[in-house]
């Protein structure tokens, strides 16, 4: 969910690290509002040894997170508004 900040080029943004429909970590990052930039924001998510970390725009958002899943699927969605992804990889690490 984004919501208004005092500056319109700048969006309040809610996030969610998710495993098995259960919220790991949550929090809100402020992230440039697309349509006045109409740059891509980078989303970086590792896990590694049953731990997850997160990056959003360059800012770490979740680190260490410990996670039990080790192979499955991973899905990226929005629940507020339209969004398009771009270059999705997925590593070994």
């Amino acid at each position: 969910m984004t919501r208004p900040s005092t500056d319109l080029n700048v969006a309040t943004t809610e996030w969610a690290l998710r495993e098995n429909g259960r919220v790991l970590t949550n929090g809100t990052v402020n992230l440039p509002s697309p349509s006045s930039t109409g740059e891509w924001i980078d989303l970086e998510l590792t896990l590694a040894d049953g731990l997850a970390s997160a990056t959003v725009a360059g800012t770490a958002v979740a680190k260490g997170i410990n996670v039990n899943g080790r192979n499955g699927l991973v899905t990226l969605g929005s629940s507020y508004s339209a969004v398009v992804f771009d270059n999705f990889s997925m590593t070994a690490v």
